[in-house]
């Protein structure tokens, strides 16, 4: 049983380069051909950052480029076999503020690193300057395995022949500015690695992918880093970029050790620095490691040939690596995937076309929840999914929800188009204003039907209107995850057999249609927003409540339509929430990138408590993904209200 990776880093795209002038890429695509003929085609694919060389979009249009030409002879899945992750050269240092370098500063020891981590909020701010990277793995990766601005990295599970291999997808460029700067002074974070891990519970094998060596962390994350991936549990390999050359060494502790393997850079103006990638072969029968090494030369049309001038003892570039017995199935049991996992598990996949289909789709499952529940309502899809149940869940659909009335839209999924409904009822969900739609299009179906369509579930003992207290409840209280998701299967099992004639669903497209929630704020830290989610509207009213009503306006440039059109759609939000609002647009020059809230404080108003209305409505705003900021008018107003949201294009400077 052997197990290929194909190892790339440090490619460098450049705006105004070609990829089809390189050279070196060129050879690189010709050397993959030659290798997959003499039959060591690689089974992944991993890129180790630095993919772009100033985190600009249009960088990451030559990489996809690339990519998909050399694809062409790989014939690998980017959405199953490959795997990215981002070095310093994928940030966008024109997006780094003095607020990240505040929050960067304070970054000194584990617990206040573990925090930030576990901090959305502060998360999605620092992720403003891997923009333009996440927008690049949604598009080339697609579906669920993109990266999410709060939590910036990831863990997949592949399984080849019956083994398990964890591939754990780190991201050491989170802080990172490029530079001098870095140098001992970047984290990956205890919690990233142990997430990491604890997602792989029964992997066989553990691949760690990151781009910087571990000597660029600060002290005290190198050192937990590098310990937790040693121990027994941890990663057999850690492949990594950023230096540009090609290297294989252990990294070996008294608890444990695992072998670091550095690909070359795949292209670099500088001359002293020689271009390289490298094939790895993990023979889990003989318990060995085979990495092929891969120097440029540019002779001629330039061609990759084996690199002989990095280790005396690689003969034909071929450095040898004895396993650990951990690593050997002879006489072994193969460990799979298990049900236990949080990780998704991959499947082989047809080819995408790109085009999304418009055709109705049926679902077995429909998921209702507040989003407070998300972790564990997330773990129920994965499982589900994993189990062949089609789930409609908003992550997995967020870009077939994009521009749809979604009032309208999700009445029809959870009225009329999936087999049951199941509600995660809590203090949380009884509150929110979406949920309730929500339930409310159940029960129609429910009622319409007249069979079990509703299945709840609590997370504790709040009574949800409409559901009568003698219904059936599951405890989630005392159940996984997954233990939740056996009892899902149990039930659409035991409904087929009480149907003669089961419903027919459509789910030929679903993989191919499912694609990951980019969080609102990474969008539209770049570009105004035209368009207020359902998700984050349900933000706006839960945080309603908790205000006083006061009168305010909403007002968009009268030039500017697209601007009054999401300025209505703010004001419906508030006017929902019970707030006396109006809509009007002013001459005021269309100055200001997403959502202005401005509160007067002038004469008229010496004792207004408006100021910290203003802030709670802005804080609200942001926190629900749309870009706002707080202005101060000593100037009285032309119309009444006394706070005012203002929407528009460009950023406004202020004093």
């Amino acid at each position: 049983m052997t197990i290929r990776w194909l190892h790339l880093s440090d490619t460098h795209f450049r705006e105004e380069e070609l990829w089809d002038r390189r050279a070196t890429l060129r050879a690189l695509i010709a050397k993959v051909g030659e290798l997959k003929a003499k039959g060591l085609a690689p089974d992944m694919v991993f890129v180790t950052g630095d993919i772009a060389w100033s985190g600009k979009a249009k960088e990451y249009e030559q990489a996809t480029r690339f990519f998909h030409e050399l694809n062409k002879v790989l014939e690998l899945d980017p959405k199953d076999r490959w795997f990215l992750v981002p070095g310093n050269h994928d940030v966008d240092r024109s997006r780094i503020t003095r607020s990240h370098r505040a929050i960067q500063a304070g970054l000194t020891d584990e617990k206040i690193v573990e925090e930030t981590l576990r901090d959305p909020e502060a998360m999605r701010l620092l992720s403003t300057r891997l923009e333009a990277y996440y927008a690049f793995t949604a598009d080339f990766l697609g579906a669920a395995r993109a990266l999410q601005p709060d939590g910036p990295w990831r863990t997949d599970v592949s399984e080849f022949s019956g083994v398990s291999v964890g591939i754990l997808q780190l991201n050491s460029a989170w802080i990172a500015e490029g530079g001098k700067s870095d140098e001992a002074n970047l984290l990956v974070g205890e919690a990233q690695v142990r997430e990491a891990l604890d997602a792989t519970p029964d992997a066989f094998l553990r691949i760690a992918l990151v781009h910087h060596p571990m000597r660029n962390l600060r002290d005290f994350d190198a050192n937990r880093v590098e310990s937790i991936l040693a121990t027994k549990g941890g990663a057999a390999f850690l492949l990594r970029g950023h230096l540009h050359l090609n290297r294989t060494k252990l990294q070996s502790s008294p608890i444990g050790n695992f072998f670091e393997i550095a690909a070359g850079t795949l292209y670099s103006d500088e001359a002293n620095w020689p271009r390289g990638f490298h094939l790895a072969e993990i023979d889990l029968d003989k318990g060995e490691a085979r990495i092929h090494l891969f120097r440029y030369s540019g002779e001629g049309n330039g061609f990759f040939a084996a690199d002989n001038l990095t280790y005396e003892n690689a003969p034909k570039g071929i450095s040898k690596i004895k396993l650990p017995s951990a690593y050997r199935i002879a006489g072994k049991p193969r460990k799979r995937v298990g049900a236990t996992s949080a990780a998704i598990r991959l499947r082989q996949r047809k080819p995408h076309s790109g085009k999304v289909s418009e055709v109705a789709r049926e679902y077995d499952i429909s998921l209702s929840f507040a989003g407070e529940e998300r972790d564990y309502v997330e773990r129920v899809a994965q499982a589900l999914t994993q189990r062949g149940i089609s789930v409609f869940y908003d992550r997995y659909e967020e870009a077939n929800l994009w521009g749809k009335d979604l009032y309208q839209y999700l009445a029809e999924i959870y009225s009329k188009r999936a087999r049951f409904c199941l509600i995660f009822a809590s203090a949380n969900y009884a509150r929110k204003t979406w949920t309730s739609h929500e339930l409310r299009s159940a029960q129609s179906h429910a009622i319409n039907e007249n069979r079990e369509y509703i299945l709840p579930a609590r997370f504790d003992d709040t009574q949800i209107p409409g559901i009568l207290s003698t219904t059936g409840y599951i405890d989630l209280r005392q159940k996984t995850p997954e233990k939740l998701a056996d009892l899902v299967q149990a039930k659409l099992h035991a409904s087929a057999a009480d149907n003669e004639e089961p419903e027919i669903r459509n789910q030929a497209e679903h993989d191919a249609l499912a694609t990951i929630r980019l969080e609102l704020d990474t969008l539209r830290r770049a570009i105004a927003p035209r368009q207020l989610s359902a998700l984050a509207a349900a933000d706006v009213l839960a945080s309603l409540r908790k205000l006083p009503s006061e009168r305010i306006a909403v007002v968009a440039s009268e030039t500017d339509e697209e601007a009054q059109d999401y300025a209505e759609s703010i004001a419906a939000v508030f006017r929902n929430a019970g707030w006396d609002v109006e809509t009007r647009t002013a001459t005021h020059p269309s100055t200001i990138i997403g959502v202005e809230v401005v509160a007067f404080t002038g004469p008229g108003y010496p004792e207004s408590p408006i100021p910290g209305l203003a802030n709670e409505i802005a804080a609200m705003l942001n926190a629900a993904g749309i870009a706002a900021r707080v202005a101060r008018l000593r100037e009285l107003p032309t119309f009444r209200a006394r706070v005012f949201i203002s929407v528009g294009k460009k950023p406004r400077r202020y004093p």
